[in-house]
C-alpha cells in the first residue's frame, strides 16, 4: 500500500514538472486579454492598464548579438551602447529611432500653411549632395527684403537694356532704381577690375589700380577668441613647377626715391598672446628643397637693400623671426635661414642685428645648439685674418676685463687679452694649470725664451727665473764630455806649489769663475758641476801623489 502511494506521488510530481517546463501555446483563433475579459475581436492579444506597461526582454548588446537565428521583426530593449529599442530586419539589428521621420524641427505645420522652422536659420532645403530638381515659385525673396529681380548684381532679363551698350563682360550693379555698368569684368575665365587692356592677363582675379594708394585693402575685425585670418592662401598641386603661396613684385623706377618694401608688417599686440611678424609652418614630406621665406633682391641703384627688416617694440616676448623644424621632418637637409649674396662689391650682410647693449637681456643673436662656420669669424673687427679673430676688449685684470673669458666671473675663469692669459677666481688671481691631467707641454720650440719673475730674458738662456727655484730633484744632461779625462796619463795639471801660488794670487781655484763674475753673470749648474768634478778629480790625484811620497819616506827609515 505504501509503495502504491509513493508511486502516485512521483507520478503527480513528474507530470507537474512536465507541464511547468513546457511551452505555452494558444489557439490560432479567438483572442487573449490581459487586464480585460473582453479583448477586441480584431486582435490576438489586448493588454489594458492605466498603471502598468509592457516590459520587453532587456539585455546588453553582447547578449543581443548572441541570440541564435533571430527572426525578422524580433524586438528587444538594449541596455548599453546607445540604449533603446532594437529590431531585427532579417539581416542586421536596427535602432527603432532610425525610423523617425517627422517634422518636429518645424513649427506646427499642416497642409496649405507656411513651412516655417522652429528657430531661425536651423534647417536647410536640400543639401550640397541631395538637391531639389526644380522649384516652381512666383518670386524669391531674400532676408534683406530684396527679391531676385531687385537684388544688387541680380538677374533680370538676360537682355536687360539698362545694362547699356559696349559693356561686354561687365558685371552690372543696382543703383537703387536701375541696373548700371559695374567696375567688375568677367569673361567666364577671369575676373578683373581696372583698365580693359589688363583684363585677365595675370590670374583668376586681377586688380589694376592707378587712382588710389592701396591696390587691395582687407580689414578683418573679429572679437572672437578663435583663429582670425586676414588673407589665407592655399596652394595645392601635384605639378613639377615652382609653387608660390605668395609671389610679390615691387618695382621702383629710376626716378623713385621712396622706400621699397616687399612686405610691411605693422603688428600691434596689446593682449597676452604671442605676436609673429612672419610665421611659417612647413611640413617637409618630400625630397625637394623647401624655403620658409625666400627673398631675391636685384638692385641696379645705390640704395640700401634689406632681405628681411623688422622693427619691434613692446613688453612681451618678441621674435624677429622664429623658426622651428620638427624632428619628424625627414632625413633631407633642412635650413632655418638661408642667405645667399653673390655681390662682390659694397657692404653685404647676410644677417644684420642691432640691440641695446645696456639691456642685459638683449642678444644680437641667441643660438642654442651647434654652430658651424666656414670662412673667418671676426669679433671687434670687420676684416678677420684667421678662423676666429677677436680684436676688441679690455686688458685682463683680476676683477674683470679680457678679450675672451672662459668660465663664470663669480667663480673660476680664464681671461685672455691681446698678450696675456690670466686665471682668476671671483675677482682674485688664481692658479693657471697647463695639462693638469697629463700630457707634454712644449714652449719656445722654434726660438725665444721663458721668463719667471722677470721681464727681460737672460741672453742666451731659454729659461730665466728672477727668484728662488725649489724642486725635489734636478737633472742636468750635458752635451759636453764629463771630466774623466783628468785621469788620463797625458793629462797635465799644475803642481801643488803652482796651485798654491795661483790661489794666493787670485783667491780662487784655476778654471773656477771668481765671486764677482758669478754675481754678475750667474751660475751655470751644468758647467759648474763639470768644473767642480774636474777639481775633485785633480784633488784626488794630488792626494794620491802625497800618499806616494809618504809611503816612500816610510821605506827610507
Amino acid at each position: 500500500m505504501k509503495k502504491t502511494a509513493l508511486l502516485l506521488v512521483i507520478f503527480i510530481v513528474t507530470g507537474g514538472l512536465t507541464q511547468l517546463f513546457a511551452q505555452n501555446t494558444f489557439p490560432s483563433s479567438g483572442a487573449a486579454g490581459i487586464g480585460t475579459a473582453t479583448p477586441a475581436g480584431a486582435s490576438l492579444l489586448e493588454i489594458k492598464s492605466t498603471t502598468k506597461g509592457v516590459l520587453l526582454p532587456r539585455m546588453t548588446k553582447t547578449q543581443r548579438d548572441a541570440i541564435a537565428g533571430p527572426t525578422e521583426g524580433l524586438l528587444i530593449y538594449q541596455t548599453n551602447n546607445q540604449p533603446g529599442f532594437y529590431y531585427f530586419d532579417g539581416s542586421i539589428w536596427k535602432s527603432v529611432l532610425q525610423l523617425k521621420k517627422d517634422l518636429s524641427n518645424l513649427n506646427p505645420t499642416s497642409i496649405n500653411e507656411s513651412l516655417v522652422p522652429n528657430a531661425s536659420g536651423t534647417i536647410d532645403l536640400g543639401s550640397s549632395t541631395f538637391k531639389w530638381r526644380d522649384a516652381y515659385v512666383t518670386n524669391i525673396k531674400f532676408a534683406d527684403g530684396t527679391t531676385q529681380s531687385t537684388a544688387g548684381g541680380g538677374g533680370g532679363a538676360e537682355t536687360d537694356p539698362q545694362v547699356g551698350t559696349n559693356t561686354t563682360n561687365y558685371i552690372p550693379k543696382w543703383n537703387g532704381s536701375a541696373l548700371i555698368t559695374g567696375i567688375l569684368q568677367d569673361n567666364s575665365t577671369n575676373l578683373w577690375t581696372g583698365a580693359p587692356a589688363f583684363a585677365g592677363t595675370r590670374g583668376k582675379l586681377d586688380l589694376y589700380n592707378t587712382t588710389t594708394s592701396k591696390g587691395l585693402n582687407v580689414e578683418t575685425a573679429m572679437s572672437s577668441t578663435g583663429q582670425t585670418e586676414g588673407i589665407h592662401s592655399w596652394v595645392t598641386t601635384a605639378s613639377t613647377g615652382i609653387k608660390y603661396g605668395f609671389y610679390n613684385q615691387v618695382w621702383q623706377t629710376t626716378n623713385g626715391t621712396g622706400s621699397v618694401n616687399g612686405i610691411f608688417n605693422d603688428i600691434q599686440n596689446y593682449g597676452t598672446g604671442i605676436g609673429y611678424g612672419n610665421r611659417t609652418t612647413m611640413d617637409l614630406l618630400g625630397s625637394a628643397t623647401n624655403y620658409g621665406n625666400y627673398t631675391s633682391i636685384t638692385s641696379g641703384g645705390t640704395g640700401t637693400l634689406y632681405g628681411d627688416y623688422k622693427t619691434m617694440s613692446g613688453l612681451g616676448t618678441l621674435y624677429g623671426q622664429y623658426i622651428s623644424i620638427p624632428a619628424t621632418s625627414g632625413s633631407n637637409a633642412k635650413t632655418g635661414v638661408y642667405v645667399n649674396i653673390p655681390s662682390s662689391t659694397g657692404s653685404n650682410y647676410g644677417l644684420f642685428s642691432v640691440v641695446d647693449e645696456n639691456n642685459s637681456g638683449s642678444y644680437a643673436a641667441f643660438l642654442y645648439g651647434k654652430v658651424y662656420c666656414t670662412g673667418n669669424v671676426g669679433i671687434g673687427t670687420t676684416n678677420p685674418q684667421a678662423q676666429l679673430q677677436v680684436d676688441f676688449g679690455e686688458d685682463a685684470e683680476p676683477t674683470g676685463g679680457g678679450f675672451i673669458v672662459s668660465g663664470s666671473m663669480t667663480s673660476t675663469n680664464i681671461a685672455i687679452d691681446n698678450n696675456e692669459i690670466m686665471a682668476r677666481n671671483n675677482g682674485a688671481v688664481s692658479k693657471l694649470f697647463l695639462n693638469n691631467d697629463g700630457g707634454d707641454v712644449s714652449m719656445c720650440y722654434a726660438g725665444g725664451s721663458v721668463m719667471i719673475g722677470a721681464s727681460v730674458p737672460a741672453t742666451g738662456y731659454l729659461l730665466s727665473v728672477d727668484g728662488k727655484v725649489m724642486c725635489e730633484e734636478l737633472k742636468v744632461q750635458l752635451s759636453e764630455s764629463w771630466p774623466d779625462y783628468v785621469f788620463d796619463e797625458n793629462y797635465s795639471m799644475p803642481s801643488i806649489s803652482e796651485l798654491k801660488k795661483f790661489v794666493t794670487t787670485n783667491k780662487h781655484l784655476p778654471g773656477i769663475p771668481a765671486a764677482d763674475v758669478m754675481k754678475e753673470h750667474g751660475l751655470s749648474v751644468g758647467e759648474m758641476q763639470t768644473k767642480m768634478m774636474q777639481k775633485v778629480e785633480e784633488l784626488s790625484l794630488y792626494i794620491i801623489q802625497l800618499q806616494d811620497q809618504i809611503d816612500a819616506l816610510k821605506q827610507q827609515q
